[in-house]
């Protein structure tokens, strides 16, 4: 039995998906796009955090109750994501 290679597995798909939008009337998928970002703040000054996760932990940690202090030098910025998410970065959009 002769074997079958790629290229011939990609034209039989390519023919069952013309045929299969002939009948049904379907298009090709959307690409899909990234969210709207939209800029919530233009320079991040500062951040502070606590963590509540298990990690590595010091003396020094343990006096400070787990928070973190984040002074930022770059012109970072936060964005609000159309899911509802925000994006922190420090590139330019």
């Amino acid at each position: 039995m002769a074997k079958i290679t790629k290229e011939q597995i990609t034209e039989t798909q390519k023919k069952r998906y013309a045929k299969r939008r002939k009948f049904t009337g379907a298009t090709a998928p959307e690409p899909v796009k990234n969210p709207q970002a939209t800029m919530i703040y233009g320079r991040i000054l500062e951040i502070r955090a606590q963590k509540t996760q298990p990690h590595q932990c010091d003396a020094e940690c343990k006096r400070a109750g787990h928070r973190y202090f984040h002074p930022f030098t770059s012109n970072a910025q936060i964005y609000g994501l159309a899911n509802g998410d925000l994006l922190i970065t420090g590139r330019k959009k």
